[in-house]
């Protein structure tokens, strides 16, 4: 909630909220080759295949991350370091291309770019799924993402005209929580005093950048989110009719 998580390095936990995306997702990919751009350490890679997609290929510039995900590859399931600007390098097209919690990590004014980047990857007739998160909920009223590792986020309407620069058929849909139990414990720690406090330190990018390195569990202890209730897959749902209280966002671009 407080974006202390180092997304940069892509070493992606594979919590409900990263399941919601890629089981959205393999409803597309089933029996389709597939390309999950910021594969990260593979999970969401390996979930594609496991569910029904004909072949994957997961990308990433962490040679790290790949080192973990290559250890899990087998038959249909393929990783490679490579550079997200510059996808047709690959010199493949596929049916299915996923870009999940991208496009926040770039260089400002290489959106579009990147965008028609993962349009050139995607054959005729085929789909790429783009998610982000919902400026609108994790950044308001203001320029700069608390989250230190994205350099900007996008509303709902700043999500849709870039992706419909680039391809003519494009849907949005929102993932959000339907736990009210969860989502009112949320509105009372954002009220209390402490979080205004932790807001206000936490307004210094040094600081978050600093704090980001320090265990889930430390970091849930002191920012009050441990006392918020656990979340099962169950409690995310992702639908065109709530976007307005969408944690994430989601295109649906078809070429």
């Amino acid at each position: 909630m407080f974006g202390f998580s180092k997304t940069s390095e892509r070493a992606q936990e594979f919590d409900e909220g990263v399941y919601t995306r890629y089981k959205f997702a393999s409803k597309f990919a089933k029996g389709k080759t597939t390309l999950d751009v910021g594969c990260g350490i593979g999970t969401g890679s390996k979930y594609l295949l496991k569910h029904g997609a004909k072949k994957v290929l997961g990308i990433d510039y962490s040679e790290q991350a790949l080192q973990e995900a290559m250890a899990g590859a087998h038959k249909g399931l393929e990783f490679k370091k490579d550079d997200v600007l510059h996808l047709s390098k690959l010199g493949l097209t596929f049916d299915v291309v996923v870009a999940f919690e991208i496009i926040e990590h770039l260089p400002l004014g290489t959106f579009e770019s990147f965008v028609a980047s993962l349009k050139k990857v995607t054959k005729k007739g085929g789909y790429c799924l783009i998610s982000t998160p919902n400026k609108n909920i994790t950044s308001p009223d203001r320029e700069k993402p608390y989250n230190p590792y994205h350099t900007k986020e996008f509303t709902p309407e700043e999500l849709t005209v870039i992706c419909k620069k680039v391809f003519k058929n494009v849907e949005l849909y929102g993932i959000y929580c339907t736990n009210d139990n969860y989502a009112a414990s949320v509105s009372q720690l954002k009220n209390s005093l402490w979080y205004q406090f932790i807001l206000f330190v936490g307004s210094s990018r040094f600081v978050r950048a600093t704090i980001s390195i320090v265990p889930k569990s430390w970091r849930g202890a002191v920012t009050g989110e441990k006392t918020l209730p656990e979340l099962s897959e169950n409690d995310y749902a992702i639908s065109k009719r709530y976007i307005k209280k969408s944690i994430n966002l989601v295109a649906v671009c078809k070429n």
